[in-house]
């Protein structure tokens, strides 16, 4: 725990916030906003946060505590009220934690499967719905195109129809110059 009473998270990123807790797990002392994200986050829920200003006035002493029995082991958590270690407790917050954490891998590994599912079917009835569109753009085009090729089709008809009538006209008098240019008189 540090000795004086700034969130140890946030001096790391060179900012000054007064704390006002103390994470046991973590052995430091936590500002409100880093207590919240502490709270909420997944890993560190469990995590036993105590009351700055109550361990300040304790017996605790900044540096880590050592159990009297044991001297060269430290405590692993401190009840201010019973002066007493809890590491039965704390086995029991980390079985819980990873519980939690196996819990949640294991939903997120669902999670994945149906995404990967639901994004599969998104893309196929993208790829349904722009062969649709193809098909009926084709048959749009098709349709115009054959409607095209009837028009100019009748119109070229049209036209060769006339020109055929109008050959046939310039070889009928050609025709009739001949005759008479043949058979006429001079006159």
């Amino acid at each position: 725990m540090a000795s004086n009473s700034y969130c140890e998270s946030c001096s790391g990123e060179g900012k000054s916030k007064a704390a006002i807790r103390f994470c046991s797990d973590f052995e430091e002392a936590l500002c409100k906003e880093c207590v919240e994200y502490h709270q909420n986050c997944k890993a560190t829920k469990s995590h036993h946060l105590m009351d700055l200003t109550a361990l300040l006035r304790s017996k605790i002493s900044t540096l880590k505590k050592f159990y009297e029995v044991h001297e060269a082991v430290s405590l692993d958590f401190y009840c201010t009220q019973h002066d007493t270690e809890y590491t039965f407790s704390e086995w029991q917050n980390s079985g819980k934690t990873l519980d939690h954490l196996r819990k949640d891998r294991n939903d997120n590994v669902e999670e994945l499967e149906k995404s990967e599912s639901a994004i599969c079917e998104e893309v196929n009835n993208l790829k349904n719905h722009l062969i649709k569109q193809i098909n009926t753009l084709a048959e749009k085009v098709t349709t115009d195109l054959t409607n095209c090729k009837k028009k100019f089709l009748y119109q070229l008809r049209k036209e060769i129809a006339k020109i055929s009538e109008l050959y046939d006209s310039v070889q009928e008098r050609e025709q009739q110059l001949e005759f008479l240019n043949d058979h006429g008189s001079n006159n």
